[in-house]
Parts: structure tokens; sequence; C-alpha cells
């Protein structure tokens, strides 16, 4: 598979131009009208991928075609290299389905929250804006929760493993909709024609849940970091992904029973999670998003 380019990685969080607020926070007053919902699990990547820097050739020499040229060789150089440098991490994971593992974390643990603790949980592949719009458009419940894991990737130097989950909460409902635009109402598209109402401007809820998991004593060098995540048939990186399913996922449930405090002030907000046996206090970032870095 293709590794992913820093710069379309950094895209997939902010989002280039993005107008919706990043967070947020499910109000209480929905909850009584939700009565029910089913849960979507997103994930359209096939296997690790590794991140590389972007070439600045351009950059330190004021462009022009042959910088354009060397910086487009550099970047396709970079990507070889790591492709046949992550191919170790992915031969020890061969036996390592992480949309399983995903999928039963998710229907273990959306059962402590109340209105989720009965609902449908199916796995979608696909991520394009049609499939996710025909998915939403044909459920039949009060309201869809989309949680899509955006990417699971190493670092360049392949010595930290990093994954960011998103989670949209759809209306379904006419009362739902309405609290939604009232809400949301200077970028709510709920009700417009030809508008798309799997965007993340008519959720109700949303936010954005980040794992971080640094390699111990890493030297420098990628094949000692790739010998680290690899050795005893790739323990770490599977102990590594594992811990990083659990935690995205207790983030959500966590922040799904946090409900009607101002998403302009996140402090004071922090969720407590617990994981293989000890407890996380994760503080939201200013824009309201959790993410854990477990070194």
């Amino acid at each position: 598979m293709k590794i992913i380019s820093i710069i379309l990685a950094l895209l997939a969080i902010t989002g280039c131009a993005q107008t919706s607020p990043r967070y947020k926070p499910l109000p209480s007053a929905s909850i009584p009208e939700i009565a029910g919902a089913e849960t979507v699990v997103v994930v359209s990547q096939k296997t690790i991928n590794s991140f590389i820097g972007d070439s600045n050739v351009s950059a330190l020499t004021g462009g022009g075609l042959l910088a354009m040229q060397l910086d487009a060789a550099i970047v396709r150089s970079r990507i070889e290299t790591a492709e046949t440098t992550i191919a170790p991490i992915r031969n020890a994971l061969r036996d390592f389905h992480f949309n399983e593992k995903l999928m039963a974390v998710m229907q273990a643990e959306t059962k402590n929250v109340s209105w989720l603790k009965d609902a449908k949980t199916e796995l979608y592949t696909q991520k394009s804006t049609e499939a996710l719009e025909k998915r939403l458009l044909a459920s039949v419940q009060p309201a869809t929760l989309f949680f899509t894991i955006n990417y699971y990737s190493l670092s360049s130097d392949f010595s930290t493993l990093m994954m960011v989950a998103e989670a949209n909460l759809y209306p379904n409902t006419k009362e739902l909709r309405r609290q939604q635009v009232e809400l949301y109402k200077d970028n709510s598209q709920i009700g417009q024609p030809g508008s798309p109402q799997a965007s993340e401007k008519n959720s109700l809820y949303r936010n954005f849940f980040g794992y971080n998991k640094k390699l111990p004593k890493h030297s420098k060098g990628s094949e000692t970091a790739v010998n680290l995540w690899t050795a005893n048939n790739g323990q770490k990186i599977r102990d590594a992904l594992s811990e990083g399913i659990q935690a995205l996922v207790a983030m959500l449930v966590e922040d799904l029973n946090q409900t009607s405090h101002d998403p302009a002030n996140t402090k004071g907000f922090a969720v407590s999670i617990k994981l293989n046996g000890k407890t996380f206090i994760v503080e939201r970032s200013p824009t309201g998003s959790l993410s854990l870095v477990a070194d």
C-alpha cells in the first residue's frame, strides 16, 4: 500500500478550510430523543503505514521546474525506502486482524453508554463521501454514530505509532435535526437541497481522538526501531495497536457520557480511562479533542 504523505495525513485530522466546529459536545437534551441509535465503524485503511516528510528543495531554492522535479524524485525515493523498511512490520502483523479487534472493543465498550447499549454495530470499509451518504440515508434509527479511523501509522523514523479517530453522531429524526440546526445554524446544511447529509457540518456530536505510543530506549535509525517492533513475532507493535484501539474507544465512551458543557471552555473536562490495569487522565486540547500519549 502506498505510504501516506504527512501533509495528507494532517489534512485528514484538521480539515483544510474547515468551518464546522471540531468539537461538539453531546447536548443532554438530545439523549431522551435518541432512544436508540446505531454505530457504523469506518476503517478504509488496509494495513499499517508510515509517514514520510515532504521534500523542501523548492522552498529552499525559490521554486522552479527543476526544483519541483527534484522534490518529486526525493519523495518517490522516500516512499520506496519506507515501503521496504515497513515490510517486516507488516509481515509480523499478517495475522493481526485490526478491524475484528476494533469491532469487538466497540461492541463491548459502547454498552457503557446508555443510549448505545443495545445499538447495532457494523463495519464499513468504504470512506468515500458517496458511500457514507448512502449508508446514512439508509438508517432507520433516531441517530447514527460514525466512528472513523482516520489512520494508524508509524512516524517517519518508525519510533512512534500514531492513531487518530473521528466521531460524528448524525440526527435522523425531525426533533434531533431541529436541535442540531438550532445549535449550529451558522454552518448546518441539514435540509438544504443538494447538500450532503453525511457532512461534519450536520453532526449533533463530533470529536477527534488520538493515541501515540513511542518505543522505549529507541536509538537512532529506522532499522533499530523496526527490529524492536518486530521482536518476538511483533509483540510490541501488536500490543501497541491493541492498546491504541482500547484507548480510542475508551475516550469515545467517556466523551459521550460527558454532556452539555461549553465547547469553547474545555478546561476541567478531562476524561479518565483505564488501560491494562492503569488509570490515565486525558486532558482536552484547546479544540476539545482527546489524545493519549502512552510512552
